[in-house]
């Protein structure tokens, strides 16, 4: 009743005249957001694998689920011990770099390290240790890859902007 005032039309001509806001409906589009997966590709390392040096400090991270990550953080003298730290030697350091997740298999882990990697901005590999034991690497790994044993290393995918099924605007 309101908007009919305003617009200095009537009540009923205002509840079925079609908004302008009708044109930018998104009704037509979906079937583009139903068929949408989100994510970050990784790759495989063919052979180069990142520094020690490029290890991302992740007790000092600014991510709270990154820092939480941390085996120290999650594992040292739990008991009982965490499903995610059977690979976590009690005594390390409490400024170590592993991060610990909770994973049945080998793959889950992978892919429970990759989210984590995902949720840090500056991270762009992982090196998978154990089936639940790893480390991110920052972006620095880009330029100081090393010659070494690849298989546990991934890397983001993702150069420059993807594309968008909306366009660009």
């Amino acid at each position: 009743l309101v908007r009919a005032w305003v617009l200095g039309g009537s009540a009923s001509a205002a509840a079925t005249a079609p908004s302008a806001l009708d044109y930018y409906s998104l009704k037509n589009l979906d079937q583009v957001f139903q068929g949408y997966v989100g994510g970050v590709p990784y790759v495989a390392s063919t052979g180069d694998v990142c520094p020690e040096a490029t290890r991302i400090p992740v007790h000092t991270h600014t991510n709270a689920a990154v820092r939480a990550a941390q085996c120290f953080a999650q594992c040292d003298g739990r008991d009982p011990v965490p499903a995610g730290c059977v690979a976590y030697i009690p005594g390390s350091p409490s400024d170590s770099a592993d991060v610990c997740v909770a994973a049945a298999d080998i793959d889950a882990g992978l892919q429970a390290l990759q989210e984590l990697c995902n949720m840090a901005e500056d991270c762009y590999a992982v090196q998978h240790v154990s089936i639940t034991q790893g480390y991110l690497h920052s972006y620095a790994c880009r330029d100081a890859l090393v010659a070494g044993s690849a298989a546990e290393f991934t890397f983001k995918a993702v150069e420059g902007t993807p594309e968008c099924e909306l366009g660009i605007g």
